[in-house]
């Protein structure tokens, strides 16, 4: 993971000197995502998971490498993590939400030239935790929420992948992507949830505008 995000390093920086470069675009995107933790079986464990309704919001910066491949470092405010439940006597529910700054860097590739065009992209991503959440329910009524952050780790790494719609709009870009991310690394502390392993996986529609 560390060569291919030197790559793209690479890619980015010789981008920017290229003269495409002066035909890059700026832009901002957002929209809801719907994510939840992907952990390890462990016997006993009977909690039921649910995926958790959140946000990203943020800018991207598109590099031309050619007329239908560009380098696309994007930055985001993001807000994810999961439910989950536990059905007895008493009806539990756990809900943690975290928040993070998520660095993706992708490869774009324009399947067609126009006015409408179609578009595949994929690459690593680095996200950087500033808090997170954590609340109990029990019969629906929460409980005192509590700080999770020390529990996991302050950054993790993964890799997006999507496919969108780009409609030009005389000299701006209307735009709609569908992305999912996986996490390649676990996002807690091995320490806290022994010998739970959970890894984030965030499905997201965005809409945006490239300037």
């Amino acid at each position: 993971m560390k060569r291919l995000c030197a790559v793209v390093l690479v890619l980015v920086g010789a981008a920017f000197m290229m003269p495409q470069f002066l035909a890059a675009q700026f832009g901002i995107k957002g929209g809801p995502n719907l994510s939840r933790y992907a952990v390890t079986a462990v016997p006993g464990y009977e909690w039921d998971s649910h995926n958790l309704l959140g946000f990203s919001v943020g800018a991207f910066y598109a590099l031309k490498v050619t007329p239908k491949l560009f380098v696309q470092p994007e930055l985001f405010y993001v807000s994810y993590g999961e439910k989950e439940s536990d059905v007895g006597e008493s009806e539990i529910w756990y809900k943690e939400q975290l928040s993070y700054v998520h660095f993706p860097v992708l490869a774009k590739f324009k399947i067609v030239d126009g006015d409408l065009a179609p578009v595949v992209f994929a690459g690593p991503y680095l996200s950087y935790l500033l808090k997170g959440t954590g609340t109990a329910y029990l019969d629906g009524t929460p409980l005192p929420s509590f700080d999770v952050k020390p529990d996991h780790k302050k950054t993790v790494y993964g890799i997006t992948v999507g496919a969108g719609l780009e409609k030009k709009m005389g000299k701006n870009l209307l735009i709609l992507d569908v992305r999912y991310n996986l996490d390649l690394v676990r996002n807690d502390i091995a320490d806290i949830l022994e010998p739970w392993s959970s890894k984030t996986r965030v499905l997201t529609v965005m809409v945006g505008i490239g300037f």
